[in-house]
């Protein structure tokens, strides 16, 4: 039965990251891919709650979030800053007894983990997931294996966003060029 069972996990898992990576190649525009990947992260560690920020200019910026009563409050948090600094995942276990003021969800968290997101060592954002029990082992290693994808389509849709700005935006005076207004003024007409 053992046996069964972990070829059946085996292959949920197989599927979940089958299904993530085709949902990160279809994207380059960054807010639907947040989005997008969060559901199907929390989904797939069967969080209750969690939000991806991208780090922009040395600031964390909140670019997806779900469930989280106030996502707004998340960027300013130490635990966010040390997860980046030290490029490890904090796990945040938080006793039942322990009630909070205000919390950011709408149920009280048991365990929240931290995931930085990095590129070759260049942060870009962090994950946030929350769940209101502890996150099984199956849930840490679907993230795990979801990790690099995530990574490598945040780059990607961040690179496409600074071509696409570059694209439009004269470099000498800072205001959209002939070409991106030919193009808007078509679109209007």
């Amino acid at each position: 039965n053992r046996l069964v069972d972990a070829l059946a996990a085996s292959h949920r898992t197989n599927a979940a990251v089958l299904t993530f990576n085709e949902m990160l190649t279809s994207q380059l525009n960054l807010d639907v891919l947040t989005n997008q990947a969060l559901l199907q992260l929390i989904e797939n560690t069967n969080s209750s709650a969690g939000a991806i920020l991208i780090e922009a200019e040395g600031e964390m910026h909140l670019s997806a979030s779900h469930g989280i009563r106030s996502p707004e409050k998340i960027p300013g948090s130490d635990y966010l800053r040390r997860a980046v600094r030290s490029e490890q995942r904090q796990i945040i276990q938080l006793p039942e007894e322990v009630t909070l003021e205000g919390v950011l969800t709408d149920f009280r968290p048991r365990e929240v983990i931290v995931d930085p997101i990095s590129y070759k060592h260049i942060p870009l954002g962090v994950v946030v997931l929350a769940n209101a029990h502890t996150f099984s082992e199956e849930a840490k290693n679907r993230l795990n294996l979801f990790h690099q994808g995530l990574s490598l389509a945040l780059n990607n849709a961040l690179v496409h966003d600074r071509l696409q700005r570059l694209a439009a935006i004269d470099p000498l005076t800072g205001i959209y060029n002939r070409r991106f207004g030919l193009a808007r003024l078509k679109e209007e007409f």
